[in-house]
């Protein structure tokens, strides 16, 4: 099972290479929300355990917010040194990029609408 910070790497660099909508602390918990919700609804199991809880702007994976806080709703521009795809499955690539794809175009205060 994945963790929540190599999912938010994975999302961090796919953003970087893009150059979309900039990933930024609120962006990557509802993306996180989103993989967790597909992976359960195409897999039935979660794509990884931290918990979800529900803020003022949305789901937040704790761990994730804390991590990111100092960047506060500046960009996050880079992986963590570790970041590698070694442990993703090609299933799991495939439901990330699906998320990604799906939410690339909706802006961070639309993900937000749509969740809360």
């Amino acid at each position: 099972m994945l963790q929540a910070a190599e999912i938010a790497d994975f999302f961090i660099s796919l953003g970087n290479a893009e150059n979309e909508d900039p990933m930024t602390n609120l962006r990557i918990n509802k993306l996180l929300y989103f993989a967790q919700g597909w992976n359960l609804q195409r897999f039935g199991k979660p794509l990884f355990d931290e918990a979800i809880k529900a803020w003022k702007y949305g789901p937040v994976v704790e761990t994730i917010f804390r991590k990111y806080h100092s960047y506060g709703q500046n960009i996050i521009t880079e992986c963590s040194p570790s970041f590698s795809l070694a442990g993703f499955t090609s299933d799991e690539i495939q439901l990330l990029l699906d998320v990604y794809n799906k939410y690339r175009t909706f802006s961070t205060s639309r993900l937000v609408e749509k969740i809360t």
